[in-house]
């Protein structure tokens, strides 16, 4: 058993590493490195949060779960760039896991086909929605945010048997529960765009007098174009375009017509908010909710975006508060 482990380390230490001029960042590397191969491994159950270390004091209020808010996906960011794909793994097979209760929840809530997921779950069998309380459980911007590493699995690896088998339908379901919500009658404002309505802005405002900032929040914009296209790549790469057209026509007519990311001049000049309405200067964030189209929405880059964008990205960084 010793010479195993032995085995199964060396191996998982030759998938990559750093060398940095810095030495505490590097072993910093190093430390969660080591610590991300305790808690996970191709077949483990994907952890929640805190994983192993939830003992007396730590991470006990929150009892362990999965909050699909970012604190899931958070643990599974560095996997793609760090070569260890395995890890992954769980993480894809709890969205399986979760797609018959966000399917249900589509359809009964909602009305809509395609799956709404959760915004809490728990690592066993569940046949309700376990937080449909209407405030954070109605963060829209999480359905495409739980499925949008397997998106990345799959630029990563290139295997298009586990986009057709596993990846692709999961990605389908959350995107077809988001062009029913776009598209339906409600839906935000006439003005001729498709909106995301209503909605809650990550870990800030929770439902606002008349539900002033709960529409087009800038995570739900950026992750649902984000997953949008996700799945126009997909359906090519596997030759689904005809098979698809309905699904794919809907999500080209939606994107055509999509509404712009939240802007104000703030003292320092325009910069992006994370919901229109939003005092540009003196909100104070939890998580950099402002700064999403850079990450994780991937829509704003020195490679696609103007001059403009990636001014007005530069100064929501510096002006960006978070506390602590």
């Amino acid at each position: 058993e010793l010479d195993k482990a032995s085995r199964s380390w060396a191996e998982y230490w030759e998938h990559s590493g750093v060398s940095l001029a810095d030495e505490f960042l590097e072993q910093i590397w190093y430390h969660n490195t080591y610590f991300i191969r305790c808690i996970l491994a191709k077949d483990t159950r994907c952890p929640g949060l805190f994983a192993n270390w939830m003992y007396r004091d730590i991470g006990t209020a929150w009892h362990g779960d999965y909050h699909l808010n970012y604190n899931t996906q958070q643990v599974f960011w560095g996997l793609m760039g760090a070569n260890r794909l395995e890890q992954h793994l769980p993480y894809l097979r709890l969205t399986e896991e979760l797609l018959p209760v966000s399917r249900a929840w589509a359809r009964d809530f909602y009305g809509l086909d395609g799956a709404c997921f959760p915004h809490s779950a728990y690592p066993v069998p569940m046949t309700v929605m376990p937080y449909p309380s209407p405030d954070w459980g109605w963060e829209i911007f999480e359905t495409p945010w739980t499925v949008q590493s397997l998106w990345w699995h799959y630029t990563y690896t290139g295997d298009k048997t586990l986009l057709r088998e596993r990846i692709y339908p999961v990605l389908r379901e959350a995107a077809r529960f988001l062009v029913g919500y776009m598209t339906r009658e409600g839906a935000g404002p006439k003005d001729g765009k498709y909106h995301l309505f209503p909605t809650i802005v990550p870990e800030l405002y929770g439902l606002s007098k008349g539900f002033d900032k709960n529409l087009d929040g800038i995570a739900d914009l950026t992750l649902t174009k984000f997953l949008f296209r996700a799945v126009l790549q997909a359906a090519a790469d596997l030759g689904l375009e005809e098979e698809e057209a309905e699904l794919t026509g809907s999500i080209r007519k939606i994107l055509g017509s999509f509404p712009d990311y939240p802007t104000a001049q703030s003292r320092w000049g325009e910069v992006f908010l994370s919901v229109a309405s939003e005092d540009p200067d003196n909100t104070v964030y939890n998580v950099p909710t402002n700064l999403m189209a850079i990450f994780p929405g991937e829509d704003i880059d020195p490679q696609s975006s103007s001059a403009h964008e990636l001014e007005v990205a530069r100064r929501s960084w510096r002006h960006h508060y978070n506390e602590g």
